[in-house]
């Protein structure tokens, strides 16, 4: 195990999309209006923990195996695969770990424009063919409504 002097940035994207002014019930009437851009990030720092202990990453594996495995009709698990392959694939891996020192969150989904200019936003990124488009919709209509998306 080794531990980082310096501090490290790990950042979480969430959906984004470009958002057209043609989007906005705005652009029809005052046409004071420009592009932008929504989305949601998470920033976390803190110094980072190299784990090369085949213990340590034997354990995580397997907790992670276990909880994304969990539902399925015939669970994989790591007993499964022959033990010189697995110690074999498992030596491969290097653990991180960072302990969280702050966390920053950020997102912009629109809310500084008016609910009919909302509206248009969701519309438009609903229609559109691109999954990230349609994620920051869902996220959109999840706010506006007060539900979890």
């Amino acid at each position: 195990m080794a531990d980082s002097q310096a501090e490290s940035l790990v950042v979480f994207q969430g959906p984004s999309a470009y958002v057209s002014p043609s989007l906005y019930e705005t652009k029809r009437t005052t046409h004071e209006v420009v592009p932008t851009y929504n989305y949601a990030v998470v920033h976390a720092r803190g110094r980072i923990i190299v784990h090369d202990d085949p213990g340590w990453v034997a354990g995580v594996v397997g907790r992670l195996t276990r909880m994304f495995e969990q539902g399925r009709d015939a669970p994989w698990k790591m007993s499964d695969a022959p033990p010189a392959f697995l110690q074999e694939r498992l030596a491969a891996i290097v653990g991180l770990e960072m302990p969280i020192a702050r966390l920053q969150a950020k997102w912009k989904m629109s809310q500084n424009r008016s609910e009919a200019d909302r509206r248009g936003v969701v519309a438009g990124l609903e229609a559109s063919g691109r999954d990230g488009d349609r994620a920051v919709a869902a996220v959109m209509k999840a706010v506006e409504t007060g539900t979890p998306g």
